[in-house]
């Protein structure tokens, strides 16, 4: 899993890849973690719908599955699970990181998704670089309740042309 999970994160220098193989990466992290951290993470991966038309900036995903270990089941010291789903929304693409962790307060909530943020800007840095990609009605939110779950949805056009957002990435 772990030669997995470098040969895709690192293959082909690409920063916008197929949805798919985001889910791969996400998948071998996931797997990783699940051996290192066996009474903390259960797991489920789901893509729903034409994922094929889906492109997604690489290594979106994997920094937010990070924090939901991290910070929602370490955090919480009972066996969790995360669940990863991905599915149409109209001309939108959601992909849910959904965990049973210890949660996130509504205050943390908003300083995580500000740029004052000290600590920590992961999550920011996502939202930030997907707004940018693809534009201000995409990006992150996040939804939980303290001491059940943390749910953080990514959004994203459903169809997208890689070609064209690698050449305007390359003229910026």
């Amino acid at each position: 899993y772990l030669t997995e999970f470098y040969r895709l994160s690192l293959s082909t220098g690409a920063d916008i890849i197929p949805l798919e193989q985001e889910f791969r990466i996400t998948e071998s992290y996931l797997e990783i973690q699940k051996r290192r951290y066996v009474e903390y993470i259960d797991y489920s991966l789901d893509l729903e719908g034409d994922s094929k038309l889906v492109v997604i900036p690489k290594l979106t995903l994997q920094p937010i599955v990070e924090n939901a270990i991290y910070h929602g089941l370490k955090e919480s010291k009972k066996k969790g699970f995360i669940k990863v789903h991905g599915e149409r929304s109209g001309d939108d693409y959601i992909i849910s990181v959904h965990d049973t962790g210890r949660g996130i307060t509504p205050d943390k909530i908003v300083t995580i998704l500000k740029k004052e943020n000290s600590g920590s800007f992961g999550l920011y840095s996502i939202n930030q670089r997907l707004k940018l990609l693809f534009g201000e009605k995409f990006g992150i939110n996040i939804d939980s309740e303290p001491g059940v779950y943390t749910e953080v949805s990514v959004k994203i056009p459903f169809t997208a042309d890689k070609d064209k957002l690698s050449a305007e990435n390359s003229n910026s």
